[in-house]
């Protein structure tokens, strides 16, 4: 066996019943969150706003993405209010919400993304994530 296939063994055995399933509504959350960020951000800022070369490639993507169709499951408005539905209070989606937020700042080069994932260099942000969600033990 593999060394990650140990690892997510490992972690998998050792999530509590019926953490899966959370995981899972936080995943599905986590997705909508992020998606509902980058519908926002391409809205905001305009292709020719976004400063930096790698950032133009994620914009690009995104752009794609959203012709085909991929952002538009249920539209930015419906994402936080969907039957009165609130996201799990994980870490990841916390953060991923906090980042999100300002990500038309980031492609148009305001702020940089380091910043927000680890305010004044400190790790306490980024390091709850991984602290926090059992299931990040999945990717670490």
């Amino acid at each position: 066996m593999k060394v990650t296939e140990l690892h997510v063994e490992s972690a998998i055995s050792s999530m509590a019943p019926g953490s899966l399933q959370e995981d899972a509504k936080a995943a599905e959350w986590l997705d909508r969150v992020c998606h509902h960020h980058i519908e926002a951000a391409l809205q905001a800022v305009g292709a020719e706003e976004v400063k930096y070369p790698h950032h133009r490639l994620l914009y690009e993507r995104w752009v794609t993405r959203k012709a085909e169709g991929f952002y538009a499951e249920e539209g930015c408005a419906a994402v936080f209010g969907q039957l009165g539905q609130q996201p799990p209070p994980t870490a990841g989606i916390a953060m991923a919400d906090a980042c999100g937020k300002r990500l038309p700042e980031v492609l148009r080069g305001e702020v940089d993304i380091l910043e927000l994932l680890f305010p004044r260099g400190g790790f306490e942000q980024a390091g709850t994530v991984y602290q926090a969600d059992p299931h990040q033990d999945l990717v670490a």
